[in-house]
């Protein structure tokens, strides 16, 4: 199948019979715009009043994010304190249990050497029974004093996670 192309010989060249230059339409266009513009400049100006109050809201969004920082830093500050309340009570604590730890393995070993000059069963089986009244007696002891220490020191980490999240919760009032 053979195409045919037809080409286009009559064209027509368009010139401008009104004395008028491109670059002369381009600058009446522009003087146009701008006269435009310049007519309507009036009705695009701000009102002070508008300026004035977009720049208090600007003053009081400004301070509102100032408040929110420092209210955040010392909510940080009151988080760290009462994590070392805590991690402090803990290291109390497990410092008791390893002094009775310590203390228990002292007395057993002191038992076992005693035990070890024995003679006799029944000076044996009196220096066993003498370890076994003792040990229940200093472990109760020191177990009650534990226990005294756990609830000291939880009512202290309370009062101070109280105290820290009442300053919390007022520095969050503070910011909004």
């Amino acid at each position: 199948m053979t195409k045919t192309t037809r080409t286009n010989t009559n064209t027509k060249t368009n010139t401008s019979t009104s004395g008028t230059t491109p670059e002369m339409a381009a600058a009446e266009a522009g003087r146009i715009i701008n006269d435009t513009l310049d007519a309507l400049r009036p009705g695009l100006d701000v009102p002070a009043a508008a300026r004035d109050f977009v720049a208090a809201q600007a003053a009081t969004a400004q301070a509102r994010v100032e408040d929110a920082r420092k209210g955040a830093t010392e909510l940080n500050a009151q988080a760290g304190n009462a994590a070392m309340s805590l991690a402090g009570a803990y290291a109390g604590l497990a410092r008791t249990m390893i002094d009775i730890s310590a203390a228990n393995s002292g007395h057993a070993l002191s038992a076992a050497e005693r035990l070890a000059t024995a003679k006799t069963l029944p000076e044996a089986m009196q220096i066993q029974a003498d370890f076994v009244r003792d040990s229940a007696s200093a472990n109760f002891d020191r177990f009650r004093e534990l226990t005294d220490t756990a609830r000291q020191t939880a009512s202290e980490v309370a009062a101070t996670t109280q105290d820290s999240a009442l300053k919390a919760w007022s520095l969050t009032k503070t910011a909004a």
